[in-house]
């Protein structure tokens, strides 16, 4: 086979790119509040903040400008109008999209629990999703129900991502969700080194039996047994007591 059907990409570069492609969602969620209420308990004052720094609006005469992702595609032309209503529904988009990431992880780590369906395929988890539409006006007065910009090109980032990759950051006071273009990948880029430490250090269990078979080495070698002999009597008491 030749051609471009005939060539695959392969594993590594095929997941960098769907990190390339979904990490303006994942640098846009995480640079929101941990705690985001739902848009019928959020205030106005909360809806603005998001509007301000996520669609960085520029005030003008008449209207204002969003100039920053995912501003740009959430607003038809970028241009705001209404504050207050685009606030409210900036917001109602970043919980949505917010809530789709989350359920991803959730759903993945609890697929042991979904509900089969013996009929009709194995079991699954499914998110129904608000309708993805705008309403587009051109100039001449004619009305158009089109995919919505913004969702369209979130679901073309979700589109084939494989959600065991999809995780949050372990570290403490962190919690950001990441892609893990490489599958081992523990943590966020920013804390890769510190969760492979801790990877790295035993639990405190291990530390335990750790620390037992020094001593009974260290006891053995003290009644006269040279040092690799009192190591493979410790081994096969472990090998024992595991039988």
């Amino acid at each position: 086979m030749s051609g471009r059907l005939g060539r695959q990409r392969k594993p590594e570069t095929l997941q960098s790119f769907r990190q390339k492609r979904l990490q303006p969602w994942l640098d846009f969620v995480n640079s929101l509040p941990e705690q985001l209420p739902p848009p019928w308990q959020a205030g106005s004052k909360s809806m603005d903040d998001i509007l301000e720094g996520h669609a960085a609006p520029q005030k003008s005469a008449s209207f204002t400008a969003a100039s920053r992702f995912p501003g740009t595609y959430f607003f038809p032309l970028g241009v705001i109008f209404d504050r207050a209503q685009a606030a409210r529904d900036f917001y109602a988009f970043a919980w949505q999209v917010t809530n789709v990431l989350r359920w991803i992880v959730t759903a993945w780590s609890n697929r042991d629990k979904w509900p089969g369906l013996s009929a009709m395929g194995p079991p699954s988890a499914s998110l129904s999703l608000l309708p993805a539409q705008s309403l587009s006006m051109g100039q001449s007065g004619l009305l158009t129900i089109l995919p919505d910009p913004a969702w369209m090109l979130l679901m073309q980032s979700l589109e084939g991502l494989e959600a065991h990759r999809l995780r949050r950051c372990p570290i403490a006071d962190c919690g950001r969700f990441f892609y893990a273009a490489r599958s081992n990948s523990g943590a966020c880029h920013e804390h890769l080194a510190l969760a492979r430490v801790r990877r790295g250090r035993p639990s405190g269990q291990a530390l335990k039996r750790q620390y037992e078979e020094t001593r009974r080495t260290n006891a053995l070698v003290r009644k006269g047994h040279p040092l690799a002999e009192a190591k493979a009597m410790v081994a096969r008491r472990k090998r024992r007591a595991t039988q």
